[in-house]
């Protein structure tokens, strides 16, 4: 699948819920494989306080001259269509809350 993706020039990717079908461990090892970032800007891993499966929370991109910023929100039943991961181990954001304040971060870069 990585050369898949690779080959289709993905820059950046937000995880969505089959990416964790078969795990974290092997997804964070599948994402640490790609040249891309991926993200995920309003699950947090209770455990490690960070973005779920090692996501980051935003990325800055400049092409042809134009800088801008990529946000990777989820609605909050989107985690019960998650097999792998069970809702008590994650913190949820309110997407409409954290765009807005990304957003505003962003634009102040």
């Amino acid at each position: 699948m990585i050369p898949v993706l690779e080959s289709c020039g993905v820059h950046c990717a937000c995880y969505g819920n089959h990416d964790f079908d078969f795990g974290v461990d092997n997804l964070m090892d599948f994402a640490r494989r790609t040249s891309f970032p991926w993200l995920i800007s309003n699950v947090l891993d209770n455990g490690t306080s960070a973005p779920l499966a090692d996501g980051k929370v935003t990325c800055v991109m400049n092409r042809n001259g134009i800088k801008f910023g990529i946000i990777g929100l989820v609605e909050e039943e989107w985690l019960a269509t998650l097999a792998t991961i069970d809702p008590e181990d994650v913190t949820y954001i309110d997407f409409v809350t954290e765009g807005r304040k990304l957003a505003k971060q962003l634009k102040d870069k």
